[in-house]
């Protein structure tokens, strides 16, 4: 599977098929690459003729969803000094919620929980 098929691929499973102009449009790429791709991904079975994904489709996304996370939490944080000179930022409380709390719960919530902070 080349990138522009991959690019067709993800478009439909995260917002469907409505037609080929969307898709390029959505893609970025020509109509011609788009036809062309989702010919392919027909041919290839990740795709039915009906431009719905297939199970083989949904079988690779599951196999290639991330599985783990690093957070970059070193650094300064220069521009926030007047804030952070006696907290890390990553410590910093927005709405009663520390940044990194709230970075990590966002993941925990897409199913990712090994999370390495650096």
């Amino acid at each position: 599977m080349n990138i522009y098929e991959c690019d067709v691929l993800n478009i439909i499973k995260n917002s469907g098929f409505t037609n080929q102009r969307n898709l390029a449009l959505q893609s970025g790429h020509s109509l011609g690459i788009v036809n062309k791709s989702l010919r392919n991904l027909i041919s290839e079975g990740y795709l039915s003729s009906t431009y719905h994904c297939s199970p083989k489709a949904n079988k690779l996304f599951a196999i290639n969803k991330p599985q783990r996370a690093v957070i970059l939490a070193a650094g300064y944080g220069m521009r926030m000094v007047p804030i952070n000179l006696n907290i890390p930022k990553a410590l910093l409380e927005v709405k009663g919620e520390t940044l990194i709390e709230r970075l990590i719960k966002q993941l925990h919530e897409v199913g990712i929980y090994e999370i390495y902070v650096i």
